[in-house]
């Protein structure tokens, strides 16, 4: 086809004499070459479906035979373009359109399904898991997985990795799961490649597919043209202009991850980015060796995860018909012990979903059970400054009393006024301790009073003090000149450095630990004082029942093939770096992760997790600027996974509660349906990609010397 009129080619059978079959052929060969979309850089690999005309025109003259070298001299030339290329295979293209004599296409007179056939009738093994997604990602699957969302109480939410073997215990049980609960499982496949993917899957009456992205001002499922290599697919999707304040954006993606980010609208709700985690085994986020940990190793890393979503209850101080649009979520748990306990399966806030296995047939029979946490690690607390009404939250939640549950947490106590930043604020502290601005005496107290609660309502319950930054700053301040501090303290401040300085005892120790027995023994001989030193400190409720994990000190939980790390509050050096992220957490940590607080920034990397803080969003250290506060707990299971549960601020609850109703869809939603926001359906960012062809091809050209 040249666009020289006089020397047009008038029929393709004159550009191969007596060769038209074997032209069929090869453009053919094109065909799959563009479903493989092996000439394009990983980045533009979206899709092994039907290919646009854009990717089979670039896999046709990329070739180095079967008529490639034709097409490109052609195209350096400037006697071939794209407009042409489509003429040989589009045949609803309008003649308009057309750039030649022909009214129809040459090669492919039945246009894309006879290019096709073709394709397949030459290569069959090529097509062996293919998905032809015009069949599938349409904008009526769209809307009846928006229907699906709206009508039911809550969904679940997961991403599907092409080509990669799906573990079949932790499918069908958290589709049991779904079911249980009346939702849907909604799978988004990262790049819309659904090679592979069962049909069973797809033709599920509960499963729905996510093709296309939904959202409303609160929350947002997106889906995102990403590259499934990359390590954080949280990255671009922070950007500016990608959510809308308050708005909760759930990326499909294999890699599960979590970020709060800043807003102006904070104190109510910072954006929550969600990357989904996978079905099945996602990449590798480390492609070498970092701090012993093997490649092998880093496949198991990101652990299969899936998000849970319900609608919240209709408790609300804002709102006494209830809160629209507002969503309780958290990431799904599994855990695949058919070689140590026999059970795979998943956990959701204390229930197992779980398939059993006989240790010598082999045989599985399915489990619904309860399993309550062994450890629930809170974010800091931060008393005083504790947010009341997640403290209730946290004491009505659905858990025997006779659990035996560690609450574990780092900066229990605030002890902002004495922190390393008013060290040589003299005046600004005196000034602090005339206004009674600050008593260790009464901080401690009042931490005591939280403990208390906790003690009382489970009986059987532990209380773990991971000693943070905060706590720290009391013992630092033991080992100076405090007479500021004595004038507000006292007699309480006298104790403590007695105890610190004369006995060498830790400080938290002695105060929760020896305080009662060892000045039992001291003032036996002074009666009239004993009772006044005593009382000075309320009652601790049980104080057996309170655990020290000192700086530096190694608390795990979980058994030997799961071990998490509990003991290292966040502030302390990891992989090398003085204020490290989770991500230098993640890498540093056992192959089980953990849990860390400090930054009061609720996130996932990998399998380690930070819950937020229980504290207030309007702490005084916070005023002046924004942070992605987040607030929430971790439940850490016998077996050794965990689960994040964030609290939600606008209910004043972590889960939907079984006594509460939702809304109904109308007035759930009222002005702020959710919507289906079109796409191209092939997800190729076709600007970038068209960008980049025409760049190699004015390469191949500068080759050429044309």
């Amino acid at each position: 086809l040249r666009t020289n009129r006089d020397s047009m080619l008038v029929d393709m059978r004159r550009w191969f004499p007596n060769r038209y079959l074997y032209l069929r052929r090869k453009i053919a060969s094109s065909y799959i070459r563009a479903v493989r979309q092996s000439d394009l850089p990983p980045v533009y690999r979206t899709v092994a479906t039907t290919p646009s005309a854009e990717l089979l025109f670039y896999a046709a003259i990329k070739t180095k035979t079967n008529g490639g070298p034709k097409l490109l001299l052609d195209v350096t030339t400037n006697q071939l373009d794209l407009e042409n290329f489509k003429d040989l295979f589009v045949p609803d293209r309008p003649s308009k359109a057309r750039t030649g004599n022909f009214p129809q296409p040459l090669i492919f007179t039945g246009g894309w399904e006879d290019l096709e056939r073709a394709a397949r009738f030459d290569a069959p093994f090529a097509f062996r898991a293919f998905h032809d997604t015009l069949n599938i990602v349409t904008e009526a699957r769209a809307q009846k997985t928006l229907a699906a969302i709206s009508q039911s109480k809550g969904f679940v939410i997961v991403a599907w990795t092409s080509a990669k073997q799906i573990p079949n215990d932790y499918l069908e049980s958290m589709l049991a799961l779904a079911l249980k609960k009346g939702w849907p499982l909604i799978i988004g496949a990262t790049q819309q490649n659904y090679e592979a993917l069962p049909q069973d899957i797809l033709n599920h009456p509960n499963v729905h597919i996510l093709t296309h992205t939904i959202e409303n001002r609160f929350l947002k499922l997106s889906v995102e043209p990403i590259n499934p290599d990359i390590e954080n697919p949280l990255v671009g999707v922070k950007k500016a202009g990608r959510y809308k304040p308050g708005q909760t954006v759930v990326v499909i993606h294999p890699h599960q991850m979590l970020e709060t980010v800043a807003t102006d609208s904070n104190e109510s709700m910072p954006v929550t980015i969600i990357s989904t985690g996978g079905l099945n085994e996602p990449f590798a986020p480390f492609a070498s060796v970092s701090q012993g940990r093997t490649k092998t190793a880093n496949k198991e890393f990101q652990k299969t995860k899936a998000f849970i979503f319900e609608k919240g209850d209709t408790l609300s101080p804002f709102d006494p018909d209830g809160v629209r649009n507002q969503w309780h979520w958290r990431p799904l748990t599994f855990a695949n012990d058919k070689e140590t306990t026999g059970r795979a399966g998943v956990i959701d806030v204390g229930h197992g979903f779980h398939f059993r296995y006989q240790p010598n047939s082999g045989e599985r029979t399915f489990e619904v059970s309860r399993i309550s946490p062994t450890e629930i690690y809170l974010g800091d607390p931060h008393d005083p400054v504790t947010d009341p009404r997640f403290m209730q939250a946290l004491l009505n939640l659905d858990i025997p009393t006779d659990a035996e549950i560690t609450f574990l947490a780092g900066d229990w106590i605030d002890f902002q006024e004495i922190s390393h930043w008013m060290d040589g604020r003299a005046i600004d502290q005196h000034n602090q301790f005339r206004k009674g601005g600050f008593s260790a005496l009464k901080a401690f107290n009042s931490v005591i009073q939280l403990m208390n609660a906790i003690q009382q309502r489970f009986p059987n319950a532990r209380i773990g003090i991971d000693v943070g930054n905060h706590e720290e700053w009391l013992t630092r301040r033991m080992q100076k000149n405090t007479e500021i501090q004595d004038v507000i303290n006292g007699d309480f401040y006298d104790e403590l450095m007695f105890a610190v300085r004369g006995l060498k005892i830790n400080v938290w120790d002695y105060l929760f630990n020896r305080r009662q027995k060892f000045l039992d023994a001291v003032l036996d001989s002074f009666p009239d004082k004993k009772s006044h030193v005593l009382d000075r400190i309320m009652p601790i409720f049980d104080p057996r029942r309170v655990v020290i994990i000192d700086r530096g000190q190694s608390y795990y939980s979980g058994p030997d093939w799961r071990r998490n790390l509990l003991g290292k509050h966040g502030d302390q050096a990891s992989f090398g770096k003085k204020s490290p992220g989770a991500k230098d957490h993640a890498r540093s940590m056992p192959e089980g992760g953990g849990v860390i607080g400090h930054t009061h920034t609720m996130s996932i990397y990998g399998e380690v997790m930070n819950p937020g803080t229980a504290g207030t969003v309007k702490a005084d250290y916070g005023k002046g600027f924004y942070s992605g506060v987040g607030q929430g707990i971790v439940f850490v299971y016998p077996d050794g996974t965990k689960q994040l549960i964030p609290y939600n601020r606008m209910t004043g609850s972590f889960v939907q509660r079984d006594s509460r109703k939702v809304l109904s869809p109308e007035r759930f939603f009222g002005d702020e349906p959710l919507r289906v926001i079109p796409n191209d359906n092939q997800l190729v960012d076709k600007h970038h990609a068209l960008q980049f062809i025409r760049t190699e091809l004015e390469n191949l050209k500068n080759l050429t010397g044309n």
